[in-house]
């Protein structure tokens, strides 16, 4: 929460919820802050563990209730129709279709796909002279997504357990031994995920659907070679999930004890949310000398937007906040516009191959690269920030409300990292012993410049509770974390120097 996640797992055997079958666990995972001092840094209790704090409305668990067991199979039967047409001297065509057709089941007889899907291939190459030196190509063609079980077991138990979520409503305190934090009664549930009682799928749900346009132009310059691309994708036809009044609601009892009444999740294809791609991709090739050549690829974003990221680490195939109880969040502050966060403006690679004849005692070769990627985006917002209360009264009618809300401030993408220049090398050498085998070694120099420049770092800000509010009632300014513009995990540096030695045989 806020600037820390803390989790503590434990296994409970509930007699009680379970109708006394011991073999069937509720694991509970409770989410708190960890206890810091004035710099920011972790406070450690008298055996070093990190100490969890306790505060009202802030702190939840989460309760999971796992079906042992449970399976799910999903089917895809697919073909695939490609024609190469060669229209005179100077133009070629392919023109190509896949058809997909995907079903499942899963334990209990629960259908979650029943659809198909037809997407097409198309492309064109235009050789001006007719010799191959110069050609012009083009293009189009529908990707459909994969059918995971992230998403498509949504509305089964399969790796999908139940789940209760729950507010901390009990007195204040810290650490591992404060019991009050660690007991259910002391929590209030505010959200309820049963697969096979409130998640729906919509008759027809299908993967995701990427549209991708390319055009180039490649062709000999002297005695190198050169490509120019043009490449755009659009993603639609997105899995999303909607909490809506129209979706309605359901009264959940699990073994015997009734957990309340809670909104009914609908999952269904949508064009709401965004990903839009953009870039210009030059690739080249120069041999310099007969046993020297110089090779370069350089891609340059020229948009990489949207309102979606699409996933997260450890999260595939994840639901954006739109659709969720729309009287409650506006696209502002909780979805907006705007770079997505593998945005960068150029990624340049260049590198170069030496090779060295020494006859019967061998070859060697020899190689640098260098790697260029300029900066990555990050944007400003504030993790499981508590509704407001103008949001709680527009939310009356739900039969309950989401504990908590991801809270933005500016649009996506508005800060800038920094960018990285790298540099690698790499020596093989390889013998002739009989015929054709060739023991080799090879080494490989990463980073060989120990670059250790800060290239991304803490981005946790929080509510400015003292700023002005907007429509909703949510503060529309924001105060950095202690650890705010700092690199606090390896991912906040380039990878340090690395050398990796190989040894091997061809034959």
């Amino acid at each position: 929460l806020g600037s820390h996640d803390f989790k503590v797992g434990g296994e409970l055997f509930n007699t009680a919820r379970t109708g006394g079958n011991s073999q069937s666990p509720t694991n509970f995972v409770w989410i708190a802050d960890y206890k810091t001092n004035d710099a920011g840094a972790p406070v450690y209790d008298a055996q070093g563990r990190l100490i969890p704090t306790f505060i009202p409305d802030v702190n939840e668990y989460e309760n999971w209730l796992p079906e042992r067991n449970a399976q799910i199979d999903i089917r895809t039967l697919s073909f695939f129709v490609q024609d190469r047409w060669a229209a005179g001297q100077h133009w070629s065509f392919d023109i190509g279709a896949r058809y997909e057709r995907v079903r499942s089941e899963a334990t209990g007889g629960i259908v979650g796909v029943d659809t198909d899907t037809f997407v097409p291939r198309l492309a064109a190459s235009y050789d001006p002279l007719g010799d191959g030196r110069f050609v012009l190509q083009s293009t189009y063609a529908h990707y459909s997504g994969k059918y995971s079980e992230s998403q498509f077991a949504n509305n089964t138990t399969v790796g999908n357990p139940s789940a209760l979520y729950a507010t901390y409503v009990g007195p204040a305190g810290e650490g591992l031994d404060f019991a009050p934090g660690f007991n259910p009664a002391n929590y209030e549930i505010y959200s309820a995920e049963f697969p096979t009682a409130n998640i729906f799928f919509r008759p027809g749900l299908s993967s995701p659907i990427t549209r991708e346009f390319t055009a180039s132009a490649g062709g000999q310059i002297g005695r190198g070679h050169g490509k120019l691309t043009f490449q755009q994708r659009n993603m639609r036809n997105f899995v999303e999930d909607f909490i809506t009044l129209e979706g309605g609601e359901t009264d959940i009892t699990y073994q015997g004890e009734n957990f309340g009444t809670f909104p009914n999740v609908v999952y269904d294809n949508s064009d709401a949310p965004q990903r839009e791609y953009q870039a210009l991709i030059v690739q080249s090739r120069y041999p310099l000398f007969r046993t020297l050549s110089l090779q370069g690829h350089w891609t340059m974003q020229l948009r990489n937007h949207g309102n979606f990221e699409g996933e997260g680490i450890n999260t595939p195939g994840i639901s954006s906040p739109f659709g969720n109880y729309p009287e409650l969040f506006n696209q502002e502050r909780y979805y907006p516009t705007g770079r997505l966060n593998d945005y960068q403006r150029h990624r340049v690679r260049l590198w170069t191959i030496y090779n060295l004849g020494l006859g019967w005692l061998g070859n060697v070769d020899a190689s640098a690269v260098y790697r260029y990627d300029s900066p990555l985006t990050f944007s400003l917002f504030h993790n499981n920030a508590p509704l407001a209360p103008a949001q709680r009264a527009l939310g009356s009618a739900y039969a309950s409300l989401p504990g908590s809300q991801t809270l933005f401030f500016g649009e996506r993408g508005s800060g800038t990292f920094e960018s990285s220049h790298l540099v690698d090398v790499a020596f093989n050498y390889n013998i002739p012993v009989f015929r054709t085998l060739r023991p080799w070694a090879k080494l490989e120099v990463r980073n060989l410049l120990n670059n250790d420049k800060l290239i991304g770092w803490n981005t946790t800000v929080t509510r400015d509770v003292n700023s002005p509010l907007d429509e909703l009632g949510q503060p529309t300014g924001n105060v950095q974390g202690a650890s705010f513009g700092r690199g606090t995990t390896n991912a906040h540096y380039p990878v340090a120097r690395e050398y990796f030695v190989s040894l091997g045989l061809r034959f």
